[in-house]
């Protein structure tokens, strides 16, 4: 199954802001359906950059397994537990399905950067039209 988002070119955020985290180390891609974001992320970014594709629908994942700097997780984010070990670490997390996040607290959403600082989360831009 291919979602509305999955085939098409990447967001207009994402190619924006994701010179500013993704050069190198690890970036996660929740909700990444076919993986649009995931293999923009891949092929601009190269080897220096691994990228973390989860999504429900492994069908949409099997496009990426052959790309050699994309790991694939079938996950369902939408549960009540993150599908993600505590100690697992992202230099940036691309989220273009806020579907996925909408009605959680920003309280609920926390990043953890590499130097152990935390911080609550903040929904900082949405495009209804593109995602």
């Amino acid at each position: 199954m291919s979602d509305a988002h999955g085939d098409g070119a990447p967001s207009p955020w994402v190619m924006r802001f994701a010179p500013l985290f993704a050069r190198r180390g690890r970036v996660l891609d929740l909700a990444c359906g076919s993986g649009r974001h995931a293999k923009w992320l891949a092929s601009t970014f190269g080897a220096d950059l691994r990228v973390v594709a989860a999504d429900r629908d492994a069908q949409a994942l099997s496009s990426l397994a052959e790309i050699s700097n994309i790991d694939t997780r079938c996950v369902d984010l939408e549960g009540e537990a993150w599908p993600f070990a505590n100690d697992e670490l992202f230099d940036g997390i691309v989220v273009t399905n806020t579907h996925v996040i909408k009605g959680r607290g920003e309280a609920e959403i926390r990043v953890a950067l590499s130097d152990k600082r935390e911080f609550d989360a903040k929904v900082i831009a949405q495009d209804d039209k593109t995602d």
